[in-house]
């Protein structure tokens, strides 16, 4: 009778093993690792990868919905490492479920920590994380919490930090899904941040050098991007509407690069080559297009753009050149050229349909303009 109980006793629990289909599986070669897996509900699967000494790793997979499922993976070969990962799968998606989180870690350095947190909403579909650091003293984290999100993480060199959230300040039956996030990061002390709440967001930034930062923040349905080469780099876009556009290109040492998007179809563009170089662009209303060009040292540009369909570019390729060039209203047009050195431009447009170009090709020159009204048309040239 006791051998037949326990037999029992044996294939109950065997059966609730195969009903919950969670697997979990540690290995680790070395000496002095921490593996912590908890597992709850069904559909979970877990690996943990340590070699090498001193690495921990913590896993939390929650699942409720027999149509959802958590993946994890975490590798860690090198020394000190630590990872955390969070997976919360029980909300249905439209009514059906199918839904999937993925979460991969793979820190081959020294010193790294990562953190991934998927989930919990209501409406928990498919999700995709990933951090790779193969540098040292490296910090990434990447929060998602509604469905269709993707994340990337990758850091290549010492001391770096990289945060992306999507999704976290929506209400729970506010829509937001499909966003993309991605960051790569090669040198030292540099630091990313992405936040992304909407729909269809794209945020990409991608710092080569040392002690850059860059920030992206996303409100709707909209396209970001920012490439730092250099050292010392300051990059920041916040854009809050749909369909908006911004693109910021740093090459040199010390740039910095801001742009404000609020409303519908805006494109900005900074692209600014050398040292020193200052750029402010703001947009507010619709279909908007700003562009600015720096090459050379120490260049500052205040552009503002409010109303619609209206057109700026500025373009200095000297050094010590300010613009400040500012329109209000619609269907205007602004342009300035300064290829010289130190010189000034001051461009203002108030009303609809306004042009105004000011080329200045020699140094310690200034220009200004004022259009308030309708159809107006003013051109400055001053050659050296």
């Amino acid at each position: 009778m006791k051998k037949l109980n326990l037999m029992i006793a044996s294939l109950l629990v065997s059966g609730a093993f195969f009903a919950q289909n969670n697997v979990a599986t540690v290995v680790e070669t070395g000496e002095n690792h921490y593996a912590n897996v908890l597992q709850q509900g069904i559909r979970n699967e877990s690996s943990v990868n340590q070699s090498n000494k001193k690495n921990s790793a913590i896993v939390t997979q929650i699942n409720e919905n027999v149509l959802n499922s958590t993946l994890s993976e975490v590798e860690q070969s090198g020394q000190n490492n630590f990872a955390t990962v969070k997976q919360v799968g029980s909300g249905v998606l439209n009514g059906a479920g199918n839904g999937v989180l993925k979460a991969f870690i793979d820190q081959t350095g020294n010193r790294n920590e990562a953190f991934q947190m998927q989930g919990p909403d209501l409406k928990q579909g498919k999700s995709y994380a990933e951090i790779l650091q193969p540098g040292s003293d490296n910090k990434a984290s990447q929060e998602q919490l509604k469905y269709g999100n993707t994340a990337k993480i990758k850091q290549t060199g010492d001391l770096n930090v990289a945060t992306q959230e999507q999704d976290l300040d929506l209400a729970p039956t506010a829509p937001g899904s499909n966003n993309t996030a991605m960051i790569f990061q090669s040198g030292d002390k540099n630091k990313a941040t992405q936040v992304q709440n909407g729909v269809a967001n794209n945020a990409s930034a991608f710092q080569i050098g040392d002690e850059n930062k860059s920030e992206q923040f996303q409100t709707g349905t909209n396209l970001a991007l920012i490439t730092q080469s250099g050292d010392y780099g300051y990059a920041l876009q916040t854009q809050t509407g749909l369909l908006n556009v911004a693109t910021i290109l740093q090459t040199g040492k010390g740039n910095d690069g801001i742009q404000y998007q609020e409303g519908t179809s805006n494109v900005g563009v900074i692209n600014q080559i050398g040292k020193f170089n200052s750029a402010y662009q703001n947009q507010v209303g619709a279909i908007n297009n700003a562009m600015i060009n720096q090459m050379g040292d120490e260049n500052s540009i205040d552009q503002v753009q409010e109303g619609s369909w209206n057109t700026a570019s500025i373009s200095q390729s000297g050094s010590w050149n300010e613009t400040s060039q500012k329109q209000y209203g619609d269907h205007n047009l602004a342009t300035v050229i300064q290829p010289g050195l130190d010189n000034a431009a001051i461009q203002l447009q108030e009303g609809n349909c306004n042009t105004s170009i000011i080329t200045q090709f020699g140094t310690n020159d200034f220009a200004s303009t004022t259009q308030i009204g309708v159809d107006n048309n003013a051109a400055i040239v001053q050659m050296p």
